[in-house]
């Protein structure tokens, strides 16, 4: 497991205002929750996803289309690809 495979570290890059880190960690935070091997923490870490998912709501607001389009991709993704923690 590498050191980013964390909810603390995605909730610490989501806070992140550089339009070219909240691209990638969009990505990464997708990649990351579609592997269940690389994020076991998910379902012990609620309150972290809560607050993760919470700074990820202020993106829609970013003047970035790119942003706010990577935003929508995953707030989709939990729709499609519910986790146990959120039922």
């Amino acid at each position: 497991m590498e050191d980013r495979d964390n909810m603390d570290y995605f909730y610490q890059q989501v806070l992140q205002k550089d339009v070219t880190r909240r691209l990638q960690v969009g990505q990464d935070l997708i990649d990351y929750l579609s592997d269940p091997s690389r994020s076991p923490d998910v379902e012990q870490e609620k309150p972290r996803l809560d607050k993760t998912v919470d700074e990820l709501t202020g993106w829609v607001n970013s003047s970035n289309f790119k942003v706010r389009t990577k935003k929508r991709s995953i707030i989709l993704f939990y729709i499609n690809n519910p986790l146990e923690i959120f039922t």
